[in-house]
């Protein structure tokens, strides 16, 4: 991350106070930085140092277990992986930043890493795979009622590398994961209760074209994903996350007289706010 991840994500935006910290813990040897040009932002890592306190305090038993040469292969990752890498951290900052703002809602947890939250599904030819997500965040509202619920987000970061076909395949992995009941099971329910257990995947393109095309394609897919996929621009969600940005592909559907000839293009009055309809009562 860098240090404006820092400082949003730990000290309410406060840069100076992070940048404070952060120079302390890279003098204890907790922190390293990447190498960089002048004009770029810092982009900051754990090190060795800080991994094996961590394990000595047991704040990585629920990861699967990773010896140094791991460590060294996520602190030196490619340009092309550590700007993918980057624009995670600043979608988690603008989210955290966002639901902190509110007294309806709190974040529960909120993990960017793949390894505390991978799971298996089973792709569109039967074929079974391991799925990364980005982030997996989970949300707990306060209802009017009183009641309190919550809404599970699993977060993708779109590259615009991958065929929509690619996406498509994507999208359907979750469906299954849903469907199969293996997210209820993993939350320590019955698979049958899968109802009980829902999410959404928050597909976040690079532009408003790429979300049409995206949009169109899970509607041909066989059978259609109409409901599972939240998408937006990547520009919005910095912007205001909570924003009634969000839509669906059948969102698509619903303002377009012919879905397979017109380009499908986003109403305003279709998008949706982040927690709408998305919720399981604790």
């Amino acid at each position: 991350m860098t240090l404006a991840h820092v400082a949003g994500l730990h000290f309410d935006g406060k840069k100076e106070m992070a940048k404070k910290r952060v120079q302390k813990l890279k003098a204890a040897g907790f922190v390293g930085e990447r190498p960089r040009r002048t004009s770029s932002p810092s982009v900051l890592f754990l090190s060795h140092h800080a991994f094996a306190l961590l394990q000595e305090e047991g704040q990585l038993a629920e990861y699967a277990p990773f010896g140094i040469s791991n460590l060294d292969r996520r602190a030196h990752v490619a340009d092309a992986k550590l700007n993918h890498e980057i624009e995670v951290m600043d979608v988690k900052t603008a989210m955290v930043l966002a639901i902190r703002a509110t007294r309806r809602y709190h974040i529960a947890n909120f993990s960017t890493w793949p390894a505390a939250y991978q799971f298996k599904a089973c792709r569109p030819d039967g074929g079974i795979v391991d799925m990364y997500p980005d982030g997996l965040l989970r949300v707990e509202e306060n209802r009017d009622d009183g009641r309190l619920s919550e809404h599970a987000f699993f977060l993708e970061i779109d590259r615009s590398t991958e065929s929509l076909n690619v996406i498509a395949d994507k999208c359907h992995c979750y469906v299954d994961y849903y469907r199969s009941g293996r997210f209820a099971e993993r939350n320590g329910a019955p698979a049958d209760d899968y109802r009980q257990y829902p999410f959404r995947v928050l597909f976040i393109c690079k532009s408003q074209q790429r979300m049409d095309n995206v949009a169109r394609r899970l509607l041909t897919n066989d059978p259609p994903i109409r409901h599972q996929v939240y998408l937006a621009t990547f520009a919005d969600t910095i912007r205001d996350p909570l924003r009634a940005i969000w839509t669906t592909p059948a969102d698509y559907l619903a303002v377009s007289n012919d879905a397979f000839k017109d380009t499908l293009r986003l109403v305003g009055t279709t998008s949706r706010n982040l927690c709408s309809k998305n919720r399981r009562q604790l």
